[in-house]
């Protein structure tokens, strides 16, 4: 991601362009950027698939009832 980044800075890459990025990296070591990305607090990247956390007392009804109203809006 890094790379493409900096391709994207220097105009190597540009909105036109479709670009596939193949991580090989385990997805635990970037769980900071993860977390930032789905609370949209990261600067210079738009979250457009942000999928923020939803927190619930630990209660199964809670959660049922929470996914219920995701899976209706």
């Amino acid at each position: 991601m890094a790379v493409l980044f900096k391709l994207v800075e220097r105009g190597e890459v540009r909105p036109e362009h479709r670009v596939i990025v193949i991580s090989t990296a385990h997805g635990l070591k970037f769980t900071g950027f993860k977390v930032g990305y789905h609370d949209g607090v990261l600067a210079d990247v738009i979250a457009r698939y942000a999928n923020p956390p939803v927190e619930l007392p630990a209660d199964a009804d809670a959660v049922n009832r929470a996914l219920d109203e995701r899976l209706q809006a």
